[in-house]
């Protein structure tokens, strides 16, 4: 019988009224696909192996007491954040500990190894994951996970590097405390998208679109 690693659902629970819940977090792995709701008065709901701290328990030695938390922001932008020391990914990309991205419909929480991992290994066999879904979007096929806008080049690193940016490196200050031209070099997507996510559309209109940009490393946004 395979062990659970994810905390049943409590069938004695009170029911939820449906405009209370704002998402849901899907588990991917058993056989009972329990579901953990972020209600409308919740501040976070915390992925990890502490009962008393947890909303969604993992009981395996490599997640953390408290390894992951869900928050959503003021404009119910919602955001994950990386709190243990393994790692984590949303889609294919891997978290490390004070990571933060933007979470969406559809995205694939994998705890420490990676949900599509395809071994025998005990040690890299994936444990638990979790599929985000929020009320009142459609699903996301998974070919589609991780992907914003079409035509957007940093949608997904399988159709490769298309495009190159300028960053300037930190200048120095000359002779004469002039300060001298920086150098710059060319980044490309796989570069922005390890320290930025910016797959959240803010709002768009006939010639451009804002978009939610959250620092991977400290999750300031902008």
């Amino acid at each position: 019988v395979e062990e659970q690693l994810t905390q049943p659902a409590d069938a004695a629970a009170p029911q939820v009224q449906q405009r209370d819940r704002l998402a849901q977090l899907v588990s991917l792995i058993g056989q009972t696909r329990e579901q953990h709701d972020f209600l409308r008065d919740m501040t976070e709901l915390v992925i990890g192996r502490r009962q008393k701290e947890c909303q969604v328990i993992v009981n395996d030695g490599r997640c953390s007491g408290k390894h992951l938390r869900i928050y959503c922001d003021s404009a119910f932008c919602f955001l994950v954040q990386q709190l243990g020391s393994n790692p984590s990914w949303i889609n294919e990309n891997k978290m490390v500990k004070g990571d933060t991205r933007s979470l969406r419909h559809g995205d694939v929480i994998s705890v420490v190894n990676y949900v599509d991992n395809k071994t025998d290994d005990e040690e890299h066999r994936p444990f638990a994951a979790y599929v985000w879904r929020v009320m009142g979007e459609q699903d996301i096929s998974p070919s589609k996970r991780g992907r914003t806008l079409s035509g957007d080049s940093l949608s997904d690193g399988s159709r490769g590097l298309r495009s190159t940016s300028s960053v300037p490196r930190a200048g120095r200050i000359g002779h004469g405390g002039k300060a001298e031209e920086c150098q710059k070099e060319q980044v490309d997507d796989a570069w922005i998208r390890e320290r930025w996510d910016m797959r959240s559309c803010l709002g768009k209109g006939n010639f451009s679109e804002v978009r939610l940009g959250v620092k991977v490393g400290d999750g300031t946004r902008y």
